[in-house]
């Protein structure tokens, strides 16, 4: 009995993960494919994924990784690109980290985020104050910070 539990929470765990994340695909509509390859000439798209009605092309470039979102029709939505360390972030932008409320806490995740007409930064950030033996994450709070290219703060999400 207790295999069988086991076994059906681990394949809940896989299908939930894998919803998550989208679904690998192999044939992607060619609106797609001539946009995305115009808009990046020199890259090599490792692997697409379609969650719900948009396709993410996953690739590197210049040592960084990027999603880049599109929709059927071949439409750009955003270019998400990782940042690595917080020293890569434009010097407004890290000024104005320092200056919040949140520079003591740990940086989960950077990215820049672009979209037609916009440039954001994205810092989430994860204060724990749990005590020693706690389960990981149960006691986190978690804030994604969103910055303009001046290092403007636009808005926070805080989530408990």
């Amino acid at each position: 009995m207790k295999k069988t539990i086991l076994t059906v929470a681990m394949l809940l765990t896989i299908i939930i993960c894998h919803a998550e994340k989208g679904h690998a695909v192999t044939n992607v509509p060619g609106n797609v494919l001539a946009s995305a390859s115009k808009q990046y000439e020199q890259v090599h798209f490792k692997k697409w994924e379609k969650k719900n009605d948009t396709f993410i092309a996953r690739f590197t470039s210049s040592k960084r990784k990027h999603s880049a979102y599109y929709l059927a029709d071949g439409t750009w939505v955003k270019t998400e690109t990782k940042i690595p360390w917080s020293w890569k972030l434009p010097e407004a932008v890290k000024n104005s980290f320092d200056k919040t409320a949140y520079t003591s806490w740990y940086i989960d995740e950077m990215k820049q985020i672009e979209s037609p007409g916009k440039n954001l930064f994205v810092i989430q950030v994860h204060h724990s104050y749990a005590p020693d033996g706690a389960i990981p994450g149960s006691f986190d709070d978690v804030c994604k910070l969103y910055f303009d290219a001046n290092g403007s703060l636009l808005n926070k999400e805080h989530k408990e």
